[in-house]
């Protein structure tokens, strides 16, 4: 299963996009396919401040704890854009 959002007014270049969070734990961004994991990553920990505990986000590829198939995957509306999963570095015992 893919990470998919509704249709939202994104071009292939435009900024990345936190489109959907779970209790602080998770959340996901579409972004750019020329943004690297590091770059998504400092832009959910700027964009949102509402994860839980003071960890930091980390992409997290969601075939490798059991949720679905590997991400990044591609936008489901704009081409030249991937979607990303994160999670709370506070759930995955870093930082």
């Amino acid at each position: 299963m893919a990470i998919i959002h509704d249709r939202l007014d994104l071009a292939a270049c435009s900024q990345a996009v936190t489109f959907a969070h779970l209790l602080g734990i998770s959340c996901s961004v579409c972004a750019p396919a020329m943004m690297t994991a590091e770059e998504v990553e400092a832009f959910a920990d700027k964009d949102r401040p509402w994860r839980s505990g003071g960890g930091r986000w980390r992409v997290v590829d969601k075939a490798t704890i059991g949720l679905g198939s590997h991400t990044p995957n591609p936008c489901n509306h704009a081409a030249g854009r991937l979607h990303w999963f994160l999670l709370s570095s506070d759930v995955l015992f870093e930082d």
